[in-house]
């Protein structure tokens, strides 16, 4: 009983934490991390295209939405705003991959931007 309680509890943690995604990634380490453009879609998701190669499997290699459902959607918004107001920062992008290199807006989640200031 043991055992199949060890086996059942990771199996429901994985249903009540929303969408499957395929992996969690941090991107490759920007000098400096550049926002190329945000675009406001339909009220609850912001995509956002940074520079090319930052969001590997992404849209583009470099977008992804990052969706007002987020818990800390105001603190990364207001630090894609302070990227863009600095002309970038040294860091990387954590995404969560949902439907890799398909080509769509919706491949990739933003899930956190690990600055690292020189």
């Amino acid at each position: 009983m043991v055992n199949i309680i060890k086996f059942l509890l990771p199996v429901l943690a994985l249903g009540l934490s929303g969408p499957a995604y395929a992996a969690r990634t941090q991107g490759p380490l920007m000098s400096p991390l550049k926002v190329n453009q945000i675009y406001m879609t339909d009220g609850n998701a912001v995509f956002v295209l940074f520079q090319d190669g930052s969001m590997p499997t992404c849209y583009a290699n470099r977008g992804g939405y990052l969706r007002k459902s987020h818990p800390n959607f105001d603190q990364l918004y207001a630090q894609l705003l302070m990227i863009i107001a600095t002309n970038g920062s040294r860091g990387n992008v954590i995404f969560d991959t949902i439907n890799p290199n398909a080509g769509q807006w919706g491949d990739c989640d933003i899930a956190g931007i690990y600055l690292r200031p020189e």
